[in-house]
């Protein structure tokens, strides 16, 4: 089933986003590269990268997961390769984290491999220098307005 989506700006915020349909159901077929922050409220089938990434409490990544920081509230399959990564409650992994520093919250499930990496490894196996040129995108202007958001319905 191919869901209609809406592209624009969010009524309450001033940052990108893309919305599903109706039913409230977004996937998400395709790698993203997002700018200096990304949110992701939706299930993604594919690979996300960005400085920042939220894997939000709705959001599901069948991928990896690539950034400076990454923050998982949501269920990620797949890999997470950051400096800073951070298990919320509730959140849950299946895979392998490579990171330089490594939280988890008690509630938090996670199956998979931990590997803490130097911060040079790290950076570089993540390619967040490299995001905004593999888009062909400029890097965003100010960091506060940079936030990209992947929201469902």
């Amino acid at each position: 089933m191919v869901l209609p989506l809406r592209f624009g700006r969010s009524p309450h915020a001033r940052r990108p986003h893309i919305e599903g349909a109706e039913d409230g159901v977004l996937i998400v077929e395709g790698n993203i590269n997002g700018g200096e922050a990304l949110v992701v409220e939706a299930r993604v089938v594919g690979d996300v990268t960005a400085g920042r990434v939220s894997v939000g409490a709705a959001g599901v990544v069948h991928g990896t997961v690539q950034g400076r920081s990454v923050q998982v509230a949501g269920t990620v399959h797949g890999a997470i390769i950051a400096s800073e990564v951070q298990l919320d409650p509730g959140a849950i992994v299946f895979g392998r984290i490579e990171h330089l520093s490594l939280s988890i919250a008690e509630t938090a499930d996670f199956e998979g491999v931990s590997v803490r990496r130097g911060e040079d490894r790290t950076a570089a196996a993540a390619g967040v220098t490299e995001a905004a040129e593999l888009a062909d995108a400029p890097p965003p202007r100010e960091a506060a307005d940079g936030e990209t958001r992947v929201l469902a319905g």
